[in-house]
């Protein structure tokens, strides 16, 4: 079972993922789950977090780059305004629908 709190959106909008990508996300957060507790695991947004920044690694290494460069942080790390912080991630929002339109 899954936790009813967690945001679906918010974490699909954090990390693209394709359909193999979130099969093994959702995997990796149910192993998580078991680990922490086996006989009635609950699987928690945040195991589903690290899920998929397991597959954001595993894709990066996959990937064919001169350097490779995984952030450290991101916009919810910025030292703005929540105006400002509002604004940028609806930027990001759209363009990452840009993508998919």
């Amino acid at each position: 079972p899954c936790d009813e709190s967690i945001d679906l959106d918010d974490i699909s909008l954090k990390y693209e993922l394709t359909g193999g990508y979130i099969k093994n996300a959702v995997i990796s957060a149910l192993q998580l789950a078991v680990g922490r507790n086996s006989p009635s695991p609950m699987v928690t947004e945040n195991d589903i977090v690290e899920g998929c920044k397991k597959q954001m690694r595993g894709a990066l290494q996959m990937a064919e780059f001169d350097e490779r460069v995984v952030p450290l942080s991101g916009l919810d790390d910025l030292i703005v305004s929540d105006e400002v912080k509002d604004q940028l991630k609806a930027i990001v929002s759209i363009e990452k629908a840009r993508g998919v339109l």
